[in-house]
């Protein structure tokens, strides 16, 4: 895992207020809205880089990877690990059953990013006092 320049110090800063608060959002218009709306495969890389980006006045840590739910897990645990403080991390839940989102997960490498990232959390860090707040809505 390798932050920017930028995404270092975003992260330190927000650590240093006490909370890490990130919103999980498949780049899509890229306008304001997209940011507005969002805070109310099994293979896996070697190295992520993380890019701190600023649109419409959000600051955004951008992240690059075939498969997001790990990627995103890998990204919370770095900032944990690297500020001492446990990341809050939230994400629309998407329609369908979870069961299916979790078989497509493990067969096809996509599903439901929210609840399939909340398990590699769990199976990361199995001290509940340790683990990362996920919040779904």
């Amino acid at each position: 895992m390798r932050l920017d320049e930028t995404a270092t110090r975003w992260v330190t800063e927000a650590a240093r207020s006490g909370a890490l608060h990130l919103v999980a959002n498949e780049f899509d218009t890229g306008d304001a809205a997209e940011y507005a709306d969002n805070p109310d495969s099994s293979e896996f890389e070697g190295r992520l880089d993380v890019c701190g980006r600023e649109r419409h006045g959000y600051r955004i840590l951008q992240l690059t990877s075939n498969s997001v739910p790990n990627a995103i897990a890998a990204l919370l645990l770095h900032l944990r690990d690297l500020t001492g403080t446990r990341p809050n991390v939230y994400f629309e839940w998407s329609e369908g059953n979870p069961l299916q989102n979790l078989a497509r997960f493990v067969f096809f490498g996509a599903g439901e990013v929210a609840s399939t990232t909340r398990e590699i959390l769990r199976e990361a860090e199995p001290d509940p006092q340790r683990r990362l707040f996920v919040h779904v809505a």
